[in-house]
């Protein structure tokens, strides 16, 4: 079940409680309602260990690209260690220090952008995992309402203002999701862009 048939089967729900909220509800709609419910369960759940999955995923991804950058910048200053050597001349202090601090500058630089690019995709991961949690908790409170509209139509209410509040709630909660997800693909190009090599 994808996101979309997801949210558009709770809007079908909704619009079949409002249409049966009038007369007595049809069993096959009760049940339809029912099982609804228990699948959205089953989805939220799924969610979870989708994005728990997925974090985990990108950590492990951007752990290996700590370690590979490490290992690259470490052949970096080994020839700024070579190049200074050859360059040092015992007879020259001034050249020689010279030659140490651009040694000391360079391994302090390649040190700098290593650790600015690595805080910066920590910091991606972060985010994505509290739109992750945004969207969970959207996804919660979709079902709530779905369970709550099941509730009245398992019971043949009829409180227009209560069906609309519910549409209310279902509709905000799914622009929320659309924004997360918006915003979770935008993290996850960035992660891709620095994991593959971009600082």
């Amino acid at each position: 079940m994808n996101r979309l048939y997801f949210i558009k089967t709770v809007f079908v729900l909704c619009f079949l409680g409002l249409f049966v909220s009038g007369c007595a509800t049809p069993q096959a709609v009760k049940t339809l309602s029912n099982e609804q419910v228990k699948a959205q369960e089953k989805y939220l759940e799924s969610q979870r260990k989708y994005f728990s999955i997925i974090e985990n995923l990108v950590e492990s991804h951007i752990n290996v690209t700590e370690i590979l950058i490490k290992d690259a910048t470490k052949k970096i200053n080994d020839k700024y260690k070579k190049r200074a050597l050859r360059n040092i001349d015992p007879s020259d202090t001034k050249k020689t220090k010279e030659v140490l601090d651009t040694l000391i500058d360079n391994v302090l630089s390649e040190y700098k952008t290593d650790q600015i690019g690595l805080a910066r995709v920590k910091g991606y991961l972060a985010e994505l995992k509290q739109k992750h949690n945004s969207m969970l908790k959207a996804y919660a409170t979709i079902l709530t309402a779905q369970k709550k509209l099941n509730e009245y139509i398992q019971l043949k209410k009829a409180d227009e203002a209560v069906f609309d509040q519910l549409l209310g709630i279902i509709g905000i909660e799914r622009e929320n999701i659309s924004e997360a997800m918006t915003s979770i693909t935008k993290i996850y190009k960035e992660i891709e862009r620095f994991t593959k090599g971009g600082k």
